[in-house]
């Protein structure tokens, strides 16, 4: 159930006598008794402003199901009526001290991947916690609350006893037709599927209970409840089954050679190429930390604020086993940040010139306009950028290099002809796992539902290719028939995502950044006014038109106050706006700064945030 088309306002059904949902930005339910009111979930609050249609005179409290906007954003307004909030154990910090989070939250060389960030800019106060496996007594109702992490590691569902049929309210655990609303929040460590995992548990826990109906925060509310809840469970347990995630190649320092003139160092954090010319001179494709033990500081262990700190490796060895006389220039396959971190070394202490490809650009340069993960915070300038099939020379190499947005949207791959042998440079986008060949999906890397086809049709440009020598892993001779073995992979994915999502929630279902503002991460000053941009992308046949607005904190002002863009299809349009904050900053670093967006005639809510950071930047290095 959408909004009214008319008004534009939510709606309201009654699902049974004492059970009526509001459709707002997510959905939220109302179980009445006499003239009171129990809510679960808020959405952007239109419960508050619809009480009289809810024929309930007082809202005795409002349990939420997860710390996510669009569930809770009108938590704030229940709460200036006095209506008390309770929120599951394990999010509670995420809801009512969200400041906290975003004062300590990592954007650099970050690879927790949990969608803490979709938690509320402003903390609201939280009568108690729900904990798990307890009950919640309200009037003549029993609300029993279970554990039931997937879409967020700490989501509940509650289960009540309503008119007579056994009612779950699931919150982002499922929707009707047995699909998720979203796959990119299941992923919880960097390339991990914990949460499709726990989602799983969850899922066969709930088929156990035995609902009669199912309310979910997205979608419509089902009856047939088991056998969705089960066709659910089979979707994900095909596409578990069809995913791998390449391993971890630790080991100690050596230097390879793949041919006379390019150097392997296999065992480095990522697996770096040293390009050697007969002059002695040296070209080199990625840099990154020395192995493994160096880099987990950047692992989702490291404490807050921390990045990486690089450490000399290898160059050494290589002049004095190669004879390598100084480093022209690095090019990087992408730019996460074991494989970039050296770069800043490599610019300042051997007179090293950067090159990439021009989709690789902008996050080199300017890692702050990203919120991608395995951001390293030290820009670097770029000073030749590269388009797609173009031949540039470098002594006596020709180098060619494509946009290929496999395991992440900034990646390219680099074709060289080395000692007569075609060598194809692929980051970490191209792999062999056991008999396929296939690309990492790491949805917070900016994947597309298109990523992977895009990947398939820069390899059919291809000449025919002797060697490749990927990001993490010993080089490899391609089989003749590999192209075929990654789109047939590729479609599978495809197809089984389609399937689990729907078709017509399969881009917003895969891409977190739809709607994003840009810089992510915005120096200010107290007073002097800014620049951000609101970027806004379409997955609709025809275009659609955006409504945009930015929700400050108070006190702050912004021109215009609205925003109206045209998004062609399949397309991103950006407008922006200039914000200016108060003279006098209450004494923290950080503020959340979000974009509330309509497209078309559905609201997304606060679908993107931007932190915006005090007396400069505290994650940058220079």
């Amino acid at each position: 159930m959408t909004p009214d088309e008319a008004t534009g306002q939510p709606r309201v059904e009654e699902i049974s006598t004492h059970l009526l949902r509001v459709a707002d930005i997510s959905n939220s339910y109302c179980l009445a008794s006499g003239t009171r009111g129990l809510l679960t979930d808020c959405g952007a609050g239109a419960p508050a402003r619809l009480r009289e249609a809810l024929s309930v005179q007082q809202y005795d409290a409002c349990l939420i199901t997860h710390h996510h906007r669009d569930v809770c954003q009108g938590a704030a307004a229940l709460a200036k009526m006095g209506v008390p909030i309770w929120v599951p154990e394990h999010e509670r910090h995420l809801i009512e001290e969200p400041e906290l989070y975003w004062l300590t939250r990592r954007v650099y060389d970050s690879y927790n991947d949990r969608s803490t960030y979709n938690s509320l800019a402003e903390g609201v106060p939280v009568a108690g916690s729900l904990e798990d496996y307890s009950t919640f007594d309200w009037r003549e109702y029993e609300i029993r609350i279970l554990a039931t992490p997937g879409h967020t590691w700490g989501s509940q569902t509650f289960l009540c006893e309503i008119d007579g049929r056994r009612v779950a309210f699931v919150g982002g655990l499922v929707r009707d037709g047995g699909r998720l609303q979203t796959l990119h929040d299941t992923e919880y460590s960097y390339g991990g599927w914990e949460g499709l995992m726990q989602m799983h548990l969850s899922l066969r826990n709930l088929i156990r209970e035995d609902p009669d109906l199912v309310c979910p925060a997205h979608g419509e509310p089902f009856d047939d409840a088991v056998p969705q809840l089960e066709l659910a469970l089979e979707r994900i347990e095909r596409t578990t089954k069809s995913i791998h995630q390449c391993p971890e190649m630790p080991g100690r320092f050596r230097a390879v050679e793949v041919t006379p003139h390019l150097i392997q160092v296999p065992d480095a954090c990522c697996t770096f190429y040293s390009l050697l010319s007969e002059s002695g001179a040296g070209l080199f494709i990625d840099y990154g930390s020395p192995n493994w033990f160096h880099f987990g500081v950047g692992q989702a262990w490291g404490e807050p604020r921390e990045v990486q700190r690089f450490t000399l490796h290898s160059i050494p060895d290589i002049r004095e086993r190669y004879g390598l006389t100084n480093i022209d220039a690095v090019i990087p396959t992408h730019y996460h940040d074991d494989h970039v971190c050296g770069f800043p070394y490599l610019v300042e202490h051997e007179d090293t010139v950067v090159w990439c490809h021009e989709s690789l650009t902008e996050i080199i340069e300017h890692p702050e306009r990203f919120s991608v993960m395995c951001l390293y915070p030290n820009g670097v300038p770029v000073g030749r950028s590269f388009r797609d099939g173009e031949a540039h020379q470098w002594r006596e190499y020709t180098i060619r290099t494509w946009h290929y947005p496999g395991q992440t949207e900034y990646h390219c791959l680099i074709l060289i002809e080395v000692d007569g042998k075609s060598v194809l440079f692929t980051g970490d986008s191209v792999f062999k796992e056991g008999a396929e060949w296939t690309s990492p999906i790491i949805f917070r890397n900016a994947f597309r539902p298109d990523s992977h086809r895009r990947c398939v049709g820069v390899l059919r440009q291809l000449p025919k290719i002797d060697l490749i020598c990927p990001g993490h892993g010993p080089p490899v001779a391609p089989d003749d028939d590999w192209i075929d073995s990654f789109e047939a992979r590729t479609e599978r994915l495809l197809g089984q995502f389609e399937e689990l999502l729907g078709r017509d929630q399969l881009g917003p279902g895969v891409d977190p950044f739809r709607v994003r503002i840009v810089p992510y991460t915005i120096a200010a000053e107290a007073g002097k006014t800014f620049r951000a941009e609101v970027e806004v992308r379409s997955y609709a046949a025809e275009s659609q038109e955006a409504v945009v607005r930015l929700s400050l904190p108070d006190e702050w002002t912004c021109l215009p106050l609205m925003q109206t863009l045209d998004v062609p299809a399949g397309e991103a349009a950006r407008t922006f706006f200039r914000v200016t904050p108060p003279e006098v900053i209450k004494p923290v670093r950080r503020r959340i700064i979000t974009a509330d967006v309509t497209l078309g005639d559905v609201p997304l809510g606060q679908a993107a945030e931007a932190v915006v950071e005090f007396n400069g930047p505290r994650l940058m290095l220079r």
